[in-house]
């Protein structure tokens, strides 16, 4: 299997058939949705030793908001103001960076939300060296797709 990362608008016209195809009328394939895909969108592209397209994923970036702390002296008046405030930024940074979502990590225990969607994410860290890119030996995250 080789694999390439390039952006949407570089597909080959055969390979943008095929997808439509893969999709066969379907609007929801996996989580890849026809309407997702923006010129710009990144994907990355399987091919087996044949040269047939085995697999497709877009590649998205996006925000992660993982936690926060907060002065114990704060009102809870504040503290609403102040993560409204923070969303506010961060909304107007993703814009400006070509981001159209982030996510945020909810701690255990706290109640749902009307209006929210609930995913479930697999966290994969990406270990860095000086010298270059190292192999992890966890599992990848195709391992999780299956």
């Amino acid at each position: 299997m080789r694999c390439k990362v390039f952006k949407f608008c570089e597909l080959s016209w055969s390979a943008l058939a095929q997808l439509k195809r893969w999709f066969n009328g379907s609007a929801n394939r996996d989580g890849f949705t026809l309407s997702s895909l923006e010129p710009n969108l990144k994907v990355a592209e399987a091919v087996n030793s044949a040269g047939q397209v085995v697999l497709l994923c877009p590649i998205e970036q996006c925000f992660i908001v993982s936690g926060y702390v907060h002065n114990p002296d704060a009102t809870s008046g504040e503290l609403q103001q102040a993560g409204n405030a923070i969303d506010r930024e961060l909304a107007r940074l993703a814009a400006r960076e070509g981001i159209t979502r982030f996510l945020v990590t909810i701690p255990d225990g706290r109640p749902h939300e009307p209006g929210e969607r609930w995913v479930r994410v697999v966290e994969r860290r990406v270990p860095q060296t000086a010298m270059g890119a190292t192999y992890p030996s966890q599992p990848t995250a195709i391992q999780y797709l299956n």
